[in-house]
């Protein structure tokens, strides 16, 4: 049987875990709660345990400064759908309760929550000695919403239920290899539901889900609840033999190799870039430049001189980052489009002010942990555990996580500026292994082919 119960919880107040699901905005965690700023923000949700009726509350504070400012109105629209409507007067926190229709939550994917707020104002506008120019709307402090889920005793599924009497009594999870892949597993290794419930294993990229199945011994076989699969940009070639359909008992999760080429425009080939041993096995420069290859012949100029030849050639190079980005978001669209878990939305609405990705084909660790969220919603029926607790401790487990960031592509400075990309510092540094270079030490290193470390 199902009941309705908190599917998901989220605690704006400080120590809370709902600045991991925030996208645009949303200003600072401030004591009590964070301020959505200006006249929309977005929330993104984990894919739901069912799109049947739920219910959401939402505990929030207006921003009112009367008589100039007596009311704010909200909206509250969960995947398009409207849910709430309505004018915020009261000088008090406030609590919004409203229904969600059937078929409004997503289970197959993620789900979008948008408040509207158009009245959003700075507090100086109305009195100076106030300070803060930030518009601000409405002061959220906590999110509720429940949804159908299943009682604990209906939560394991048979098959893993059938071998709680075995070795390992736990369920077995698929996962194609991948450098990714490799790191979400690193990811859920040391996360202590998934540990204790699931045992991970890869399994190879190119073979058929199906016939990996078949290889598997009988009792591993019968452990096995989810198959996580890695997809590229491009289809692969059909697989020649593909006679064994994966069990519909099986959850089978495809997720997008994670990639982005937009803040790397000028990457490419360097003939000089050959393994090196012992210091380089990969190369002494993992990360190339094609505007610095072009001034191999000037790199014995002074520093400022060589920098101010390679700043005019790169931008001469640069002529439209904008449609860089555009390419990227076409190839994550088309990707979501072959996936369970869809990522261009969360990384449009989020690049800019986190860092997503360390170099073209090195997510961060905010991706990662918003990717591997998703992967763990396959899992709800074989945890006894509720939705929204196995979501907050993986919250406040993964606070933090920055990923695998020894080895960090410098990104150009007119990149940083027109793409606006916030998080970074005035001058930031790049990382390779435990050294760090600014962006200029690090053309200049590059162009006359300096060993990074020895």
């Amino acid at each position: 049987m199902s009941e309705r119960s908190a599917w998901l919880e989220m605690d704006f107040l400080p120590g809370g875990d709902a600045g991991a699901r925030l996208g645009e905005g949303w200003s600072f965690q401030e004591d009590g709660g964070i301020w959505a700023v200006g006249p929309a923000s977005a929330i993104t949700l984990p894919p739901a345990p069912s799109a049947e009726r739920g219910r959401l509350e939402f505990l929030c504070w207006p921003m009112l400064m009367p008589p100039h400012l007596p009311r704010q109105r909200l909206e509250i629209l969960l995947n398009d759908r409207p849910l709430y409507s309505g004018e915020l007067t009261s000088l008090e926190p406030v609590r919004i309760g409203c229904d969600i229709p059937p078929g409004t939550l997503r289970s197959d994917g993620e789900n979008r929550l948008a408040l509207l707020h158009p009245d959003a104002a700075a507090p100086a506008a109305f009195s100076p000695d106030r300070g803060d120019r930030r518009p601000l709307a409405i002061l959220a402090m906590a999110l509720r919403i429940d949804a159908p889920v299943e009682t604990p005793a209906e939560l394991q599924p048979a098959a893993v239920q059938a071998d709680a009497q075995g070795p390992t009594g736990r369920g077995l999870v698929l996962c194609s290899f991948s450098p990714v892949a490799f790191e979400i597993g690193r990811i859920l290794d040391s996360f202590p539901p998934f540990e204790d419930a699931f045992e991970l294993r890869f399994v190879q990229n190119d073979v058929d889900s199906g016939n990996i199945l078949q290889t598997l011994a009988e009792a591993d076989r019968r452990r096995v609840v989810a198959v996580w699969e890695e997809v590229a940009d491009r289809p692969a070639e059909p697989y020649t033999n593909s006679r064994h359909p994966i069990p519909r008992s099986i959850a089978r999760v495809r997720f997008p190799r994670l990639t982005m080429r937009c803040l790397w425009p000028l990457a490419g080939p360097d003939p000089r870039s050959v393994p090196e041993p012992p210091f380089y096995p990969k190369g002494r420069y993992t990360h190339t430049d094609g505007a610095a290859l072009q001034l191999l012949d000037e790199a014995k100029l002074a520093d400022a001189a060589l920098y101010d030849r390679y700043i005019a050639v790169s931008h001469a190079m640069l002529r439209d980052p904008e449609s860089g980005l555009a390419e990227d978001a076409a190839r994550w669209r088309a990707l979501d489009a072959r996936c369970d878990v869809k990522v261009t939305g969360f990384i449009l609405e989020n690049f800019r002010s986190v860092a997503l990705f360390y170099a073209p084909e090195v997510p961060a660790g905010a991706l990662l942990a918003y990717v591997t969220e998703h992967l763990l919603a396959s899992l709800l029926p074989g945890l006894a555990m509720r939705p929204s607790e196995l979501y907050r401790q993986f919250a406040f487990y993964i606070h933090g996580y920055a990923g695998s960031f020894f080895d960090q592509a410098p990104i150009h400075p007119a990149l940083v500026e027109t793409f606006g990309l916030s998080y970074l510092p005035a001058e930031p540094r790049y990382r390779r292994g435990y050294g760090a270079r600014t962006f200029r030490e690090h053309i200049l290193d590059y162009i006359r082919w300096a060993p990074w470390f020895s």
